[in-house]
């Protein structure tokens, strides 16, 4: 077994994950690190040769997660493509020494989170690599009635707006 694949990923490494019939989605490292960031498009490709048509299409999935889908090689390495410099930078909350505060994307402090914060917000969240491909499997099944729950991108962009 393959180990610290991160260690090979940048900003704008191409990640294929793929479901039944040889389809993929495409995913795509926004902030590297040990955890890293990634965000998921939509476009369903049959050949790995079109993954910059996916980067296109909206954006499905997004969230922080683990390289474990690339070292058990379930996740394939599939390129890299100019970063988006405007992704979602979620807003979450922390539990402090002084209380709870609502930070940005930037781990800095905004305020003194409230009861609203932490409904709007909630905590920081990040999800394990299977999460990620058990989603785009229930996706390829379901289509539209797939349920992404803190993965959704439309409700990290809600948690970006302040």
């Amino acid at each position: 077994m393959k180990r610290a694949m991160w260690k090979k990923l940048k900003a704008g490494t191409l990640i294929a994950i793929s479901a039944p019939a040889d389809q993929y989605l495409i995913g795509q490292v926004l902030v590297p690190g040990i955890t890293f960031f990634m965000q998921v498009h939509s476009l369903w490709i049959s050949s790995l040769s079109d993954r910059h048509n996916a980067l296109e299409s909206p954006i499905l999935l997004f969230s922080e997660t683990t390289d474990g889908e690339l070292c058990r090689e379930t996740w394939i390495i599939c390129g890299d493509a100019p970063c988006p410099i405007n992704f979602y930078r979620p807003h979450h909350v922390v539990c402090s020494p002084d209380g709870l505060v609502l930070c940005d994307f930037d781990k800095k402090t905004i305020r003194k989170a409230d009861d609203g914060d932490l409904l709007q917000y909630g905590y920081k969240t990040s999800s394990s690599s299977p999460v990620f491909t058990e989603a785009v499997l229930n996706y390829f099944q379901s289509k539209s009635a797939a349920n992404f729950r803190h993965l959704d991108a439309k409700l990290v962009a809600k948690r970006c707006e302040l």
